[in-house]
This record gives structure tokens, C-alpha cells and sequence, in this order.
């Protein structure tokens, strides 16, 4: 994931059906680009792809994280309802 991503992150993140499971209040550029920018080291993240005849489109999010010794935490989900 890098910063061309953020306003498709954005999108997704305004969704009803993302927004269910995954709000962390109004979501703005600024606050996504701050909050998945590339600068943060304490999650891995990225833009799941679908490859449909060898076209690439993006469907959805992923993230894992060291959430404590030894456990690692794994967010996802699919940001295009038609998926």
C-alpha cells in the first residue's frame, strides 16, 4: 500500500458495509494518509488484488501487526460490495 492508494482507502472507508465493522469516526485524505501512510512500521498493509485476464483490479484491504510476543493480528476487508 503507498500514498496513490489513499484516496480508493478512502472510498472504501466510507462504505456502509465497510463503515459496519471498521469506523474510526469521519474519515478524511489527510486522516488516511496519516493513519496507513508509509511511514508507520508497526503494521504491514496492503491492497488485495483481483486478477481477472490478467487484469489487475483492487477489491479489498489487508494488515497484520505484532499485537503482542509472540501474536501477530490480522485486519481485512472487502472494500468492493460487487465482491
Amino acid at each position: 500500500m503507498n500514498a496513490a492508494d489513499f484516496p480508493l482507502m478512502l472510498d472504501w472507508l466510507n462504505k456502509a458495509h465497510v463503515k459496519e465493522w471498521w469506523d474510526d469516526g469521519e474519515d478524511t485524505l489527510e486522516k488516511v494518509a496519516r493513519h496507513y501512510g508509509e511511514d508507520d512500521k508497526e503494521a504491514a498493509r496492503f491492497i488485495l488484488l483481483e486478477i481477472e485476464t490478467g487484469v489487475e483490479k483492487p477489491i479489498g484491504y489487508f494488515q497484520y501487526y505484532q499485537a503482542s510476543a509472540g501474536v501477530v493480528g490480522i485486519d481485512q476487508f472487502i472494500g468492493e460490495e460487487s465482491r
